[in-house]
C-alpha cells in the first residue's frame, strides 16, 4: 500500500492510533481572567470542582461542578476564577469523528450529535448541565483513562473507548435538554458524508462525480439538498472535510507535501492557501502551535 492509500484507508483499529480525541485535565488555585482565545478544533470543556466565570463575546456566565461548554471551531473564549476550581477538556474535529462514527453500529443520537456542531449556522457556544450521577460516571472514565496499568499496544485503544463513552454522556444529557436541535437529517446525507469519508484521497471534482454516481443524483440537486440540510455546498463540505483531515495528518507529524499529496490538493501551494483560508494560519504553522497536542499522545 502506498503513503497515499495508508494515509487515507487506515483506521483508527488497524493502526492502533487514535481518532481525532484528545483530553488534558487543568486544575488551578485562582486563575486571573486570560485572554479570549479560539481553536481549530471543537472544545468541550467539564468543570469537575469548584466554580469559575465563563467569558464569551455575548455572555459571562458562572459555571460549578457538572456544567459543560461547547465551544465551536473559531469561537473565543475566556476563562476567570479567584478560587480553586478543576476543569476537563475534550478536543476534537467534529467532521472527521462524524465521518469516523458514521457506521451502521453508532447510535443516531451520536452521529447527530457530531453533525451539529458540523453545520454552518451552528456557530454558537453551547452549555449543559450533568446531573450528579452523570458527573460521577464521567469522572470514572477519566479516572480509567487516567490510571490504566494496560500495556502499550492495549492503552490507545482503552483510552479511546473511555473518551468515547464521555461523549455518549454528553450527547445524552445534551439531547435531553435540547431535543429540537437534533432533528433528523435525510438519510441520503449520512450516505454522502460517507462516500466522502472513505474516498478523500480522489481529487474534488472526481469526488463530486462518484457522489453523484452513487446516490443517481445530479450535482445540482446534491448541492440543494446539502446546502437544504448542512447550509453548505457539496464542494466545500469536500474541502472543509478534507482540511480537518489534514489537521489530523498534520498533528501525526506526516510532512505538508504527504498531506497536501494524500488529500489530493492539486499541489503544495492549493493546500496552504485552502487551509490558511480556513484556519488562518498555514499547514506549517498549524504543526508548531499545536506540537503538544497529539492523538493517543496521553500528555498536554
Amino acid at each position: 500500500m502506498n503513503t497515499q492509500e495508508y494515509l487515507i484507508q487506515s483506521s483508527y483499529i488497524t493502526t492502533r492510533t487514535s481518532l481525532p480525541l484528545f483530553t488534558e485535565e487543568y486544575h488551578y488555585s485562582r486563575h486571573p481572567k486570560e485572554a479570549a482565545h479560539s481553536h481549530e478544533f471543537l472544545e468541550i470543556g467539564i468543570i469537575l470542582s469548584g466554580q469559575v466565570i465563563h467569558h464569551t463575546k455575548e455572555e459571562s456566565s458562572l459555571l460549578t461542578p457538572g456544567c459543560v461548554y461547547c465551544i465551536p471551531i473559531g469561537q473565543k473564549h475566556a476563562l476567570e476564577s479567584d478560587r480553586e476550581f478543576t476543569i476537563r477538556n475534550l478536543y476534537l474535529l467534529p467532521k472527521i469523528l462524524l465521518t469516523e462514527a458514521s457506521g451502521e453500529n453508532t447510535p443516531i443520537l451520536l452521529q447527530d450529535f457530531f453533525l451539529y456542531y458540523t453545520e454552518y449556522r451552528k456557530k454558537q457556544i453551547t452549555y449543559n448541565t450533568l446531573s450528579p450521577d452523570l458527573l460521577s460516571s464521567v469522572n470514572m472514565l477519566f479516572q480509567s483513562y487516567d490510571n490504566t496499568p494496560l500495556c502499550d499496544p492495549l492503552l490507545d485503544s482503552f483510552r479511546y473507548h473511555c473518551l468515547f463513552n464521555i461523549l455518549l454522556i454528553l450527547c445524552s444529557s445534551f439531547y435531553s435538554a435540547n431535543q429540537t436541535h437534533f432533528a433528523r437529517k435525510d438519510d441520503r446525507i449520512y450516505q454522502i458524508l460517507g462516500l466522502i469519508r472513505d474516498n478523500l484521497s480522489l481529487p474534488t471534482g472526481s469526488l463530486l462525480g462518484l457522489i453523484a454516481e452513487e446516490l443517481s443524483l445530479n450535482p445540482q440537486y446534491i448541492n440543494r439538498l446539502t446546502k437544504k440540510e448542512l447550509h453548505t455546498n457539496l464542494s466545500t463540505l469536500i474541502l472543509d472535510t478534507k482540511i480537518e483531515k489534514s489537521c489530523e495528518l498534520l498533528l501525526k507529524e506526516y510532512t505538508v507535501t504527504e498531506v497536501a499529496n494524500a488529500l489530493a490538493f492539486y499541489d503544495h501551494a492549493h493546500f496552504y492557501k485552502a487551509f490558511q483560508r480556513k484556519l488562518g494560519i498555514t499547514p506549517s504553522q498549524y504543526q508548531r502551535k499545536n506540537k503538544a497536542f497529539r492523538f493517543g499522545d496521553g500528555s498536554p
